[in-house]
């Protein structure tokens, strides 16, 4: 997967350097819906979840070792770079988003292991009560 997306980032860029732009409406369309169902899933299990562990949206116990830290970036950072100029940080992207997919590529992968060692189903899976 990683090296699918290095070749496609890299390399299909210089390829389709003197090319018209294609024309991906429906691919767009068609990963929204996807992306918008996925969503979807997700939230009903995260609801359903919530509901069974009786999850309140106020009292939970907070991660606080976080919350200084964000705040401090939130609030600080945003008057200290209220007046220079736009960072370049095209290389950060590329870092990071190489990054991302390689983690994508390991949970996936995780995922796809446990899945197989459980025989787990798409539908009809047993409900773990922990």
């Amino acid at each position: 997967l990683v090296p699918s997306y290095l070749l496609l980032v890299f390399i299909g860029r210089t390829v389709m350097e003197k090319r018209p732009a294609l024309n991906l409406v429906g691919v767009k369309r068609v990963h929204n819906v996807f992306l918008c169902a996925l969503s979807a899933y997700v939230l009903a299990g995260t609801v359903r979840e919530a509901l069974r562990r009786q999850y309140k949206m106020i009292g939970n116990p907070v991660e606080s070792s976080l919350v200084p830290s964000y705040l401090l970036l939130v609030f600080i950072g945003r008057t200290v770079m209220e007046k220079r100029p736009a960072l370049n940080l095209v290389g950060v992207k590329r870092v990071h988003n190489v990054f991302l997919c390689a983690l994508s590529a390991y949970v996936l992968a995780g995922t796809v292991r446990e899945a197989l060692r459980r025989q787990y189903k798409m539908i009809g899976n047993p409900v773990e009560s922990s």
